[in-house]
């Protein structure tokens, strides 16, 4: 990260540190629930999961991401990296220090591979380009919609995610 930021572990008590950068993106979520969140997603080990912010050298919040470890279909560990929220600042310092924070928590945690899921507004305007540089690849595409828009009302396959019906 360099002399600019600095990345650690999001704990239970610095959930109020990183809310002013998680309001601006979501201003319906309320500090209460934005700690609860924090306090579920700290309950797991590190090597599972969890949230990291990048600070500044005066200790303010400009990046949070979560992160999990997996497998992949092949059997290999990948550190997934989402949830990317960062400040705009110009330049690529920020951006860089993220995957820097997230390379080095991925080489922690003994993963050979990261694999960084963002959001255009997450991540900033030329985020193809840091992670270019850095040596990510385009590995294809996430697509999102919310849940209440998923099937229509439509009941789900039996035997695919529920069980068949009985009878």
């Amino acid at each position: 990260m360099g002399e600019h930021y600095s990345a650690s572990r999001i704990g239970a008590d610095d959930a109020d540190l990183a809310f002013p950068l998680l309001s601006l993106r979501y201003p319906d979520l309320s500090l209460q629930d934005w700690r609860k969140t924090v306090r579920r997603l700290t309950r797991m080990p590190r090597e599972h999961g969890g949230l990291v912010m990048v600070r500044d050298l005066r200790g303010r919040v400009f990046a949070v991401f979560a992160y999990r470890s997996g497998g992949t279909l092949d059997g290999g560990d990948v550190l997934r990296v989402s949830d990317v929220l960062m400040g705009r600042l110009p330049g690529d310092l920020l951006p860089s220090a993220v995957v820097a924070a997230a390379t080095q928590l991925a080489g922690e945690l003994g993963h050979p591979r990261v694999a960084i899921e963002y959001a255009d507004e997450g991540f900033g305007s030329d985020a193809a380009g840091v992670l270019s540089k850095a040596g990510f690849e385009d590995g294809g595409r996430l697509l999102v919609r919310t849940a209440a828009e998923v099937g229509g009302g439509r009941q789900a396959t039996p035997g695919f995610f529920a069980p068949a019906p009985a009878g």
